[in-house]
């Protein structure tokens, strides 16, 4: 069964997007966060959650997975790592994601 609400991150070169979606993909909130700002950052995190209950998964856009990323995955400690070793590939987009 796929999440009822799911907040979406997206880190570009310039911007921080997060998007929250509810059933369907039914966009609930929307909030554009300044980059490298944690006030701003918490300020959006915040907005998210006064719409409602807490979101029951995260997604974030990586730009570039090489050939081990192709689809969804779980973010752990390992995949982290290998994501570090791959920013090269996006030189403007991975290191912030």
């Amino acid at each position: 069964m796929a999440p009822a609400r799911v907040l979406t991150v997206n880190a570009g070169s310039s911007s921080l997007k997060l998007r929250l979606l509810g059933p369907a993909d039914q966009l609930q909130a929307t909030r554009d966060v300044e980059p490298g700002s944690d006030e701003a950052l918490r300020e959006g995190l915040e907005a998210m959650i006064e719409v409602g209950p807490a979101p029951d998964a995260i997604a974030h856009r990586v730009v570039h997975g090489g050939a081990v990323f192709d689809r969804a995955t779980f973010v752990d400690a390992a995949v982290e790592s290998q994501l570090e070793q791959l920013a090269e590939l996006a030189p403007l987009h991975n290191p912030k994601e």
